[in-house]
């Protein structure tokens, strides 16, 4: 299903560009099947004019459809974003944080429903493609959300799983 390929990534930071230049880099996705949320209308068009992916400011438009959400926001900007997504996230929908210091249980007391959430801790390294990620799951997260995270940051570096 196209629907379930879409990922969005929700901050266009270094990390989150990051992943995104991996993603489309190794093939894994299409341009078309990545959007990229920012705060600032300078950076996203960017982003967009650089990778020629689907950008926007609206955090909840982006999330619509999408298989993967992946939240790579600075920890002052997570209440916000999470205020935003709250009731616009589903079950049938994964959400990989690799947002500092926040754990997988803030973010699910935020999201209504029982949303599979997966922390992940990448290093420096992995801006240049160069790098290791710890990742453990959230309480309703199962292995094939783990997989699903696995994946997707291997365009990075190295994954391990964490207990």
């Amino acid at each position: 299903m196209a629907a379930a390929r879409k990922v969005a990534i929700l901050g266009g930071g270094k990390i989150g560009e990051s992943l995104l230049g991996g993603l489309l880099s190794s093939g894994w996705r299409e341009p078309g099947e990545v959007v990229v949320t920012g705060r600032r209308e300078e950076r996203v068009a960017e982003l967009a004019e650089r990778y020629g992916v689907p950008v926007t400011l609206a955090n909840a438009e982006a999330v619509d459809g999408a298989g993967l959400i992946v939240v790579s926001v600075k920890p002052q900007d997570i209440e916000t974003l999470l205020q935003e997504l709250t009731g616009h996230v589903v079950p049938e929908q994964t959400v990989l944080s690799v947002a500092a210091a926040i754990p997988t249980a803030a973010i699910e007391r935020r999201l209504a429903g029982e949303i599979p959430v997966v922390r992940a801790m990448p290093n420096a390294p992995s801006t240049v493609h160069e790098g290791i990620a710890g990742i453990c799951a959230g309480a309703h997260a199962n292995d094939e959300h783990m997989r699903l995270a696995e994946e997707t940051l291997a365009h990075l570096g190295a994954v391990v799983r964490v207990p």
